[in-house]
This record gives C-alpha cells, sequence and structure tokens, in this order.
C-alpha cells in the first residue's frame, strides 16, 4: 500500500467516524462546534475538486475563525468586550489570510485562542467548583494535535507524512471518544 492510499483511507474514516461527535453532543453547548468540525473536510474537498480548485487558502482559516465564535460566547462577563473582541479577531484574520497570504498562521493563531477559552473554561470548573473535565481536557489535546499538524505544515519540522498519519490516528481516535462521551457529563469530582 503506497502513501495516498493509507492517505485517503485515513481520510474516509476520519469523516465517517467524525460524523458521530455532533451527533452525540446535540443540546451541549459544544453542538455547533463539533457540527462546524464535521462539515469542514467535505466541504473543503467538495470547494477544492468543483469550485475553487486552485485557491481554497481563506477556507481553513473561516473555518477556524466559525469554530472560534462557537466557542467564543456572549455573556455577562464579556459582553461589554464581546463585540470589539470579535471584530478584532475577524479582521486580524482577514487582513493576514487576503492581504498577507499567512492562512497557516492565522489559523494557528485561532486555534491557540480556541485552546485558551477551552483552557479558561477547565480551570475555571476545577477551581471554583472541584471537577475534572475530563471532556475538555480531551478537546485540548485534539487542538494541540490541530495546532501541530498546522505548525508542520507551515515550517515543516518533521517528516510531514509520517506525522501526518500519527496525528490522522491521533484524530480519529478523539472522534471515537468525542462520539461515545457527552460534554456536559464527563466530569470528576475532586475532593479536598
Amino acid at each position: 500500500m503506497n502513501k495516498i492510499e493509507i492517505f485517503k483511507i485515513l481520510f474516509y474514516i476520519s469523516i465517517v467516524i467524525w460524523l458521530f461527535p455532533p451527533v452525540r453532543q446535540w443540546k451541549t453547548k459544544y453542538f455547533y462546534f463539533f457540527l462546524i468540525l464535521v462539515l469542514a473536510d467535505p466541504v473543503s474537498m467538495f470547494l477544492k475538486n468543483y469550485v475553487l480548485s486552485s485557491n481554497i487558502h481563506f477556507y481553513f482559516p473561516f473555518i477556524s475563525l466559525l469554530l472560534f465564535f462557537s466557542v467564543y460566547r456572549k455573556d455577562k462577563t464579556n459582553e461589554k468586550i464581546y463585540f470589539p473582541v470579535t471584530l478584532t479577531i475577524s479582521s486580524f484574520t482577514f487582513i493576514l489570510t487576503l492581504i498577507m497570504e499567512q492562512s497557516q498562521l492565522a489559523v494557528g493563531i485561532l486555534h491557540f485562542l480556541i485552546v485558551f477559552l477551552f483552557l479558561k473554561e477547565f480551570i475555571i470548573r476545577f477551581s471554583f467548583k472541584s471537577e475534572l473535565d475530563i471532556f475538555l481536557l480531551i478537546v485540548i489535546f485534539y487542538e494541540f494535535t490541530t495546532i501541530l499538524k498546522y505548525l508542520n505544515v507551515a515550517f515543516g519540522f518533521t517528516n510531514a507524512t509520517a506525522y501526518f498519519i500519527i496525528t490522522s490516528i491521533f484524530q480519529i481516535s478523539f472522534g471515537l471518544f468525542f462520539s461515545i462521551v457527552r460534554g456536559d457529563r464527563a466530569r470528576v469530582v475532586i475532593q479536598r
């Protein structure tokens, strides 16, 4: 089996596995995050093959921006800064992607911001409710594999083929986890 066949097999397995997390996360606050994740690969494949065959560099930053907004919600603690933050991040993504043509950098930065939001939520739950949220830990690890994938594409710090296969297997495993465990039920209460 050659590398192309392995890539295709992993790609299609990933698409099938990632169909289930949005169903499992239905009516949780993470539903839209997983819905965007499940739609990202098939839509990108469709755009690349049928619509924008050569130039889809804006697509991945746009998907990352949607992922960010699915996690960053307006609430009482951030209502004064919500609009300026969303405007700034949207403008920043637009400038990096379309003007500076740095789409990989935009994606990496957006995913770092997503990790920050999940990490903030994890720390707040752990500090104030004494809950160790396994689900959020796994989401954070998933996001780190995504960041590392983009860093490897941007900077080529390791053998891209082997790294892609390994991270794809990890991400398929994450997809299986998210298909089984709901985001609102994966907490362990720590007794102090």
